[in-house]
């Protein structure tokens, strides 16, 4: 499993491509060097010094780059430029052909979207579990997690942004990695990334999840801090989410490989 390459604002951290390398140097230490084909994704939190170079050596790689702050805000997502190699982009346009195609993919995404929240709902509540077989439906599924994530909003969306980022490296690493055209969305037709945020509403249930571990995790207090903008992660806040994102890698991967394979056979359903 490729690894992610997380650089986090840490002093005056600097990355340069070397050859088919990254070289890391941090402060008051020797300088890391990590070799490309151990890499992923790249994610940049805070501010570090990356030279140009390194952002064509990772495009040539197809390794995106996700850039967000400490508020957990997506600040820029830098991928691949690969027009030549987008060799689904007219499977997926059939899904735009007609309202009946495209409903048939909104209908699909709420299916895989509500067969996660069961999964959420069985682990939160496991005596529970014949009860959500079949679904209980969104505004239900809401209720049920609310009592699990913080009453304050503005410190709930300052981890959910975090996190939802993450998996939306993921799904963008994944998609382009299957010759999908990231940017052509049949939920969100007309966004930038529309894709991504396609799968995203697919996952989010994931997303729910860590979001419920993080709240629940011992000495959460000290991982978000407050100040004149508002809340905001702190560098243990940091660690402790990509720490549990990162364990379950595999299982996120798994979930999301599945999905992209489904969109294949519902792509090859509508062009019989």
């Amino acid at each position: 499993m490729e690894r992610s390459l997380y650089l986090i604002e840490n002093g005056h951290i600097k990355a340069i491509a070397d050859g088919p390398s990254i070289l890391v140097n941090l402060p008051q230490k020797s300088m890391q060097r990590v070799p490309l084909r151990l890499i992923g994704r790249v994610v940049v939190i805070g501010n570090i010094h990356i030279e140009t170079t390194l952002f064509c050596l990772l495009a040539e790689h197809n390794i995106p780059v996700l850039i967000m702050d400490l508020a957990g805000r997506k600040r820029a997502v830098v991928i691949p430029l690969v027009i030549n190699s987008l060799q689904h982009s007219r499977w997926q346009k059939l899904f735009l052909i007609s309202t009946r195609y495209r409903e048939k993919f909104i209908n699909w995404a709420k299916t895989k979207r509500a067969i996660l929240q069961i999964k959420v709902l069985q682990r939160l509540f496991p005596r529970k579990a014949r009860m959500f077989s079949r679904g209980v439906g969104e505004g239900n599924y809401q209720l049920a997690i609310k009592p699990f994530l913080p009453l304050d909003k503005d410190k709930l969306e300052a981890a959910r942004n975090f996190v939802s980022s993450l998996f939306q490296g993921s799904v963008i690493k994944h998609a382009i990695d299957a010759g999908l055209d990231i940017n052509l969305g049949i939920i969100h037709k007309r966004s930038h990334l529309g894709l991504a945020h396609d799968l995203g509403f697919v996952v989010e249930p994931q997303v729910d999840e860590q979001l419920i571990e993080f709240f629940r995790a011992e000495g959460q207090k000290k991982f978000l801090e407050r100040d004149f903008m508002g809340w905001k992660l702190t560098r243990e806040g940091v660690r402790n989410i990509i720490q549990r994102f990162e364990e379950k890698r595999k299982e996120i991967d798994e979930i999301i490989e599945n999905i992209i394979d489904e969109i294949f056979y519902l792509m090859r359903e509508l062009s019989v």
